[in-house]
């Protein structure tokens, strides 16, 4: 069973169902739909540099949880807060942005 989501729009229970909207310059919208009203909820916004970082935060991961020393965990999860930190600044402004266009 998929997790279940409120509509910020009409207050119908619904469960989530992913889409993606590919777009000019390589940007990607991912976003749910409900499918009572069809109001549209945007969770991300991904171009070239945002998916780079996305992989290196996947790279980050793997060698944390092969990290044998205490020193080299504590500085790669202090890289992986820097980064995803660095990603919701960049990500933000995308999805505010896309939030306002896609329901027009």
């Amino acid at each position: 069973m998929n997790p279940l989501s409120k509509c910020e729009q009409c207050g119908a229970n619904h469960e989530i169902e992913l889409f993606e909207r590919k777009e000019a310059n390589s940007v990607v919208v991912g976003f749910i739909q409900c499918p009572a009203c069809h109001h549209k909820t945007v969770y991300s916004v991904t171009n070239p540099h945002i998916r780079s970082l996305l992989k290196r935060i996947r790279t980050i991961r793997n060698q944390y949880r092969k990290a044998k020393r205490v020193k080299k965990a504590a500085s790669l999860l202090t890289e992986y807060e820097k980064v995803k930190a660095q990603i919701e600044v960049l990500m933000k402004p995308l999805i505010d942005q896309e939030n306002k266009s896609i329901n027009q």
